[in-house]
Protein backbone atom coordinates (compact mmCIF):
# COMPACT_ATOMS: atom_id res chain seq x y z
CA UNK A 1 0.00 0.00 0.00
CA UNK A 2 1.07 3.56 -0.61
CA UNK A 3 -0.16 6.87 0.82
CA UNK A 4 0.41 10.58 0.55
CA UNK A 5 2.69 11.89 3.32
CA UNK A 6 1.10 14.01 6.03
CA UNK A 7 2.65 17.38 6.82
CA UNK A 8 4.97 17.03 9.82
CA UNK A 9 4.64 13.26 10.16
CA UNK A 10 7.77 11.36 11.18
CA UNK A 11 6.25 7.89 11.04
CA UNK A 12 2.95 6.14 10.42
CA UNK A 13 1.00 3.34 12.03
CA UNK A 14 -0.49 1.13 9.32
CA UNK A 15 -3.99 -0.31 9.72
CA UNK A 16 -6.14 -2.50 7.56
CA UNK A 17 -9.85 -3.10 7.74
CA UNK A 18 -11.66 -6.40 7.53
CA UNK A 19 -13.63 -5.61 4.38
CA UNK A 20 -16.44 -7.97 5.41
CA UNK A 21 -17.35 -5.55 8.23
CA UNK A 22 -18.28 -1.88 8.11
CA UNK A 23 -15.13 0.23 8.53
CA UNK A 24 -16.78 3.66 8.57
CA UNK A 25 -19.99 4.89 10.16
CA UNK A 26 -22.50 6.81 8.00
CA UNK A 27 -21.16 10.11 9.40
CA UNK A 28 -17.65 9.27 8.12
CA UNK A 29 -16.17 8.47 11.52
CA UNK A 30 -14.20 5.27 12.09
CA UNK A 31 -16.37 2.31 13.08
CA UNK A 32 -14.76 0.86 16.20
CA UNK A 33 -17.32 -1.81 17.12
CA UNK A 34 -16.58 -5.51 16.55
CA UNK A 35 -12.94 -4.88 15.75
CA UNK A 36 -12.90 -4.44 11.96
CA UNK A 37 -9.51 -2.70 12.11
CA UNK A 38 -6.17 -4.44 12.53
CA UNK A 39 -2.84 -2.74 13.10
CA UNK A 40 -0.25 -4.33 10.82
CA UNK A 41 2.74 -2.04 11.38
CA UNK A 42 3.95 0.48 13.93
CA UNK A 43 6.13 3.54 13.21
CA UNK A 44 6.74 3.04 9.48
CA UNK A 45 9.12 5.82 8.40
CA UNK A 46 8.25 5.89 4.69
CA UNK A 47 5.01 6.19 2.74
CA UNK A 48 4.77 2.61 1.52
CA UNK A 49 4.22 -0.69 3.25
CA UNK A 50 3.89 -4.24 1.95
CA UNK A 51 1.18 -5.90 4.04
CA UNK A 52 2.15 -9.57 4.27
CA UNK A 53 1.10 -10.06 7.88
CA UNK A 54 -1.04 -13.11 8.58
CA UNK A 55 -1.32 -12.24 12.27
CA UNK A 56 -2.05 -8.54 12.47
CA UNK A 57 -2.57 -7.04 15.91
CA UNK A 58 -6.26 -6.79 16.73
CA UNK A 59 -6.21 -3.24 18.10
CA UNK A 60 -8.81 -0.54 17.60
CA UNK A 61 -7.49 2.68 16.07
CA UNK A 62 -7.20 5.57 18.51
CA UNK A 63 -10.35 7.63 18.88
CA UNK A 64 -8.85 10.24 21.16
CA UNK A 65 -5.56 12.05 21.37
CA UNK A 66 -4.16 14.45 23.89
CA UNK A 67 -6.08 17.11 21.98
CA UNK A 68 -9.53 15.54 21.90
CA UNK A 69 -11.50 13.30 19.59
CA UNK A 70 -9.96 12.43 16.26
CA UNK A 71 -12.03 11.51 13.22
CA UNK A 72 -10.51 9.42 10.47
CA UNK A 73 -12.43 9.08 7.23
CA UNK A 74 -11.88 8.82 3.50
CA UNK A 75 -10.94 12.50 3.21
CA UNK A 76 -8.38 12.64 6.03
CA UNK A 77 -7.77 12.74 9.77
CA UNK A 78 -9.25 15.55 11.84
CA UNK A 79 -8.43 16.67 15.37
CA UNK A 80 -9.37 19.87 17.22
CA UNK A 81 -5.77 20.97 17.78
CA UNK A 82 -2.78 20.78 15.50
CA UNK A 83 0.62 22.39 15.91
CA UNK A 84 2.72 22.35 12.79
CA UNK A 85 6.40 21.48 13.28
CA UNK A 86 8.64 24.54 12.92
CA UNK A 87 10.58 25.14 9.72
CA UNK A 88 12.29 28.13 8.13
CA UNK A 89 10.89 30.11 5.20
CA UNK A 90 13.55 28.62 2.90
CA UNK A 91 12.30 25.13 3.82
CA UNK A 92 8.80 25.90 2.53
CA UNK A 93 8.05 23.94 -0.63
CA UNK A 94 7.22 25.92 -3.76
CA UNK A 95 3.67 27.27 -3.53
CA UNK A 96 1.74 25.35 -6.17
CA UNK A 97 -1.88 24.34 -6.74
CA UNK A 98 -1.24 20.95 -5.09
CA UNK A 99 -0.46 22.57 -1.72
CA UNK A 100 -3.00 25.40 -1.83
CA UNK A 101 -4.62 25.64 1.59
CA UNK A 102 -1.70 24.08 3.47
CA UNK A 103 -0.28 25.83 6.53
CA UNK A 104 3.19 25.67 8.05
CA UNK A 105 4.77 27.33 11.08
CA UNK A 106 7.93 29.28 10.23
CA UNK A 107 10.44 30.44 12.82
CA UNK A 108 12.48 33.01 10.90
CA UNK A 109 9.84 35.40 9.57
CA UNK A 110 10.67 39.05 9.11
CA UNK A 111 8.37 41.48 10.92
CA UNK A 112 4.81 41.19 9.68
CA UNK A 113 3.53 44.67 8.86
CA UNK A 114 0.44 43.47 7.00
CA UNK A 115 -1.43 40.22 7.68
CA UNK A 116 -1.13 37.96 4.65
CA UNK A 117 2.02 39.54 3.28
CA UNK A 118 4.43 37.38 1.30
CA UNK A 119 6.55 35.28 3.68
CA UNK A 120 10.12 36.50 3.96
CA UNK A 121 12.82 34.73 5.97
CA UNK A 122 15.82 36.12 7.79
CA UNK A 123 14.06 37.49 10.84
CA UNK A 124 13.38 36.08 14.28
CA UNK A 125 9.57 36.07 14.23
CA UNK A 126 7.34 33.04 14.39
CA UNK A 127 4.50 33.12 11.86
CA UNK A 128 1.90 30.93 10.25
CA UNK A 129 2.61 30.48 6.54
CA UNK A 130 -0.37 29.79 4.28
CA UNK A 131 -0.09 28.64 0.65
CA UNK A 132 -2.68 30.14 -1.69
CA UNK A 133 -1.28 28.01 -4.51
CA UNK A 134 0.85 30.86 -5.89
CA UNK A 135 2.74 32.26 -2.86
CA UNK A 136 3.22 31.62 0.83
CA UNK A 137 1.51 34.32 2.90
CA UNK A 138 2.50 34.94 6.52
CA UNK A 139 0.20 35.75 9.39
Amino acid sequence: MKWTPSVGAYSYNVWRCDATKKCFSPDGSVSIGAGPWERVALHVSGTTYSDTSDTAGNFAPPTITGTGSTILNATGAYAPFFEAPPITVTQLPAAVAANAGQMRRVTDSTKITSEGQRCEGGGSGVALAFSDGAIWKCF
